[in-house]
């Protein structure tokens, strides 16, 4: 059980992570960012 939900919690932590990247880079990049930018960021926005 613990184990799960150490799993379950560093999950959460990486989409957070995730989520806050993506906020920062939205956030220093131009409106149109470089066709690579938008591949690796696509799923985070």
């Amino acid at each position: 059980m613990n184990k799960v939900y150490r799993l379950v919690s560093r999950a959460d932590h990486e989409v957070d992570v995730r989520m806050a990247l993506a906020k920062f880079n939205r956030r220093i990049q131009p409106v149109e960012a470089p066709p690579l930018f938008q591949c690796g960021f696509g799923e985070w926005s």
